[in-house]
């Protein structure tokens, strides 16, 4: 920014005032209105995860590596020696 520009109420310098953007031209009427009050209770975050957590992409995949699981599990009933291993 250079030395010589004068800064405007609203922080804005004169050449970013000439450089507006497509997006500055198309919402300038609304750039400036107050922010909407909102008619309801803003949700906790944790609930709002909660919406989308049950959301399963993989249908079945749960399933399927619990069966693989019970497939290569061994019997942690059985008692096992030193000498079942040599």
């Amino acid at each position: 920014m250079s030395s010589d520009s004068t800064q405007a109420a609203d922080g804005h310098t004169p050449e970013r005032a000439m450089q507006q953007t497509a997006a500055d031209r198309k919402y300038a009427d609304i750039m400036d209105l107050p922010r909407p009050e909102m008619h309801h209770q803003r949700m906790d975050p944790l609930n709002r995860a909660k919406i989308f957590a049950p959301f399963d992409a993989l249908r079945g995949f749960d399933e399927e590596i619990d069966e693989v699981d019970r497939q290569n599990s061994v019997d942690s009933s059985e008692e096992y020696t030193d000498e079942d291993f040599v």
